[in-house]
């Protein structure tokens, strides 16, 4: 992992963007150890001056262990100061009961809670991850939310597609910069279900043990009930796997093991 510098930024952002970004006085960026957050973070912590850039991650069971124990040893590593809070989300009805519109009302807390700290340190601009290609996804419902308060998005603002944004995060040297995007954990549920701690991270768990096997699988869990979705026209490696996905999945406590035929599409939700 590396620092960025203003050769790296003008060769990914236009000229308009990366000027602006030279210009900030002070930043607090909004971080989640994904490949987005952790790209912009990496880039701006060569070119801020010392004292002038922090960071936040919110610690909260709707987001895998890993991500927030990877952000933390980055931000160790490239000597940025990150302010770790809980999530705000996990004390939210409307968020906690898995209900219709959860993402919208987890992003306006988190980003209120954000705005917070932000002048209890008198930092001038919150920045955060969101890309081009976020913008354009209609199931993305945080998303909504951007529009209503201030916080700058570089790479939403200098059209980086995602594969763009994995390119500078190779460039960064982040050892996740190719890796799959992991949604909140609250998708694998259904609406309207209470969310646990316990029931999130046996679903992460699931998934994990599935990638072990070669598998890019999406969950989706209802009590001891646990259903896959594979990218669509690949339910025949399920039959080539069946018999360690059995295993492996049983051993996590799931009694009823199903096969979605339809496969895997951004958006949808369970059951």
């Amino acid at each position: 992992m590396r620092r960025g510098d203003e050769s790296l930024l003008r060769d990914f952002f236009p000229c308009e963007v990366a000027d602006r970004i030279l210009k900030l006085s002070s930043v607090l960026v909004s971080f989640s150890g994904g490949v987005d957050s952790s790209a912009i973070l990496a880039l701006l912590a060569g070119i801020m001056p010392d004292g002038t850039f922090h960071s936040v991650l919110f610690d909260s069971f709707l987001h895998p262990e890993k991500e927030r124990e990877r952000a933390v040893s980055l931000c160790r590593d490239l000597g940025v100061d990150l302010r770790v809070l809980p999530g705000p989300e996990l004390s939210d009805d409307r968020v906690m009961g898995n209900l219709e519109g959860r993402c919208a009302f987890c992003k306006e807390l988190r980003i209120c809670e954000i705005l917070r700290l932000k002048e209890e340190m008198g930092i001038d601009t919150i920045v955060d991850g969101t890309n081009h290609d976020d913008l354009q996804d209609p199931t993305r419902l945080g998303n909504s939310v951007l529009n209503r308060y201030p916080v700058f998005s570089p790479l939403a603002e200098a059209g980086l597609s995602k594969r763009r944004v994995r390119d500078l995060a190779k460039e960064l040297d982040i050892p996740w910069w190719n890796e799959t995007a992991t949604a909140c954990m609250a998708t694998r549920f259904p609406l309207g279900t209470s969310l646990r701690a316990d029931e999130a991270k046996r679903a992460y768990d699931a998934e994990e043990c599935l990638k072990e096997l070669g598998l890019e699988v999406r969950v989706r869990v209802w009590n001891d009930s646990i259903c896959l979705e594979l990218s669509p026209y690949r339910d025949e490696t399920v039959v080539t796997f069946r018999e360690p996905i059995v295993k492996g999945l049983k051993s996590l406590g799931f009694r009823r093991i199903m096969v979605d035929l339809e496969g895997y599409s951004t958006g949808r939700t369970w059951p």
